[in-house]
């Protein structure tokens, strides 16, 4: 069985009138409220341009959108509540922005595509920013490298000097000292004559610029004297006459001590020595004393000696080689023969 429901059970609240006619009040008061908020704006703007209310600027000129955006995302509000010119913050490097004169419609669309890429003359090397966005002042800058300079160096090598020769062997120089044994063994052959008239051709080769120095020893070394002086000396003429008077009183005789004469003159610093000797007694271990510390003077040697020379080494020939010098073998019995 089934029962009719009554008039009371089926009414809602669009069939109450109770409920209509508060649902009334309310918007009528809601209606009410915006009207009076309208009067209150309204008398804010009149008699003022339009152009100078800050917040109907957006809607009547051709600015960036983006510019709600900004005030979105940080920007500072003005006094009437963050409406009006806002700075806007550094974009995104890949933002592109429209000229102002750019049409509003454009400017919405450029808004909802994705930027198009363009290629750069900047570099994109890793560490490297592109320098593009809003706000980038040009600037100008110069650069550039460049430089002159003058060196200059000591005259010293084997090139460099006055040049002249002694047994064949030839050095360019400022300085020379001559180094020639006179032991007993230089008379075979009057191979010490010989050296003599070698040495005056030698130094009248010589400008009086040079500077020369000469030894002769046996067991003893004996230092020729040029106008006073046992070191080195000018090679005016005067100087080398005094070297050839001296030479007469020079004849062959004693032993031999290589080692203190060739002492002797390197200490006086000559640029060259030449040293001639039949090598009588001339070890290597004397030529390993004599080198054992950096050598300054280049040693020109000249070895007397009877027929050819077969020997693939010798201490002259290493003496030579270790300072920088060279070696000449001379056959003393070719002497006297034309």
């Amino acid at each position: 069985m089934f029962s009719v429901p009554s008039e009371s059970s089926v009414r809602g609240p669009l069939t109450d009138w109770r409920s209509l006619a508060l649902s009334a009040i309310i918007h009528a008061g809601m209606v009410i409220l915006a009207g009076l908020i309208v009067m209150q704006v309204a008398p804010s703007v009149a008699g003022k341009p339009l152009e100078s209310v800050r917040g109907l600027r957006g809607d009547i000129s051709a600015i960036d959108t983006r510019a709600v955006a900004a005030r979105v995302a940080g920007g500072s509000p003005g006094d009437d509540g963050g409406a009006g010119n806002v700075e806007l913050p550094r974009m995104a490097k890949d933002t592109q922005f429209l000229a102002p004169s750019a049409d509003p419609g454009e400017m919405i669309l450029a808004d909802a595509l994705p930027a198009a890429k363009s290629s750069s003359p900047i570099s994109t090397e890793a560490g490297a920013e592109a320098a593009s966005g809003l706000g980038l002042i040009p600037g100008t800058g110069s650069g550039g490298g460049g430089g002159s300079g003058v060196g200059s160096g000591p005259a010293d090598g084997p090139g460099v000097g006055y040049g002249t020769t002694f047994f064949g062997t030839e050095a360019r120089a400022r300085s020379f000292a001559f180094v020639i044994d006179r032991s007993g063994s230089m008379a075979f052959q009057d191979a010490l004559t010989v050296a003599k008239n070698e040495l005056i051709g030698s130094l009248r080769k010589l400008p009086p610029e040079a500077r020369i120095a000469v030894i002769f020893y046996n067991h003893v070394p004996k230092r020729i004297t040029v106008a006073g002086e046992l070191n080195l000396a000018p090679a005016t003429e005067s100087n080398k006459a005094q070297v050839e008077k001296q030479l007469d009183l020079l004849a062959p005789e004693g032993g031999t001590d290589h080692m203190e004469a060739l002492k002797i003159a390197m200490a006086m610093g000559p640029e060259v020595i030449f040293f001639l000797t039949d090598a009588d007694l001339m070890t290597y271990s004397d030529v390993n004393k004599l080198l054992q510390d950096e050598v300054k003077v280049r040693i020109q040697t000249v070895h007397f000696s009877p027929g050819s020379d077969f020997s693939g080494s010798s201490p002259l020939k290493k003496l030579a080689a270790g300072s920088g010098g060279s070696y000449r073998h001379v056959d003393i019995n070719k002497f006297g023969k034309k």
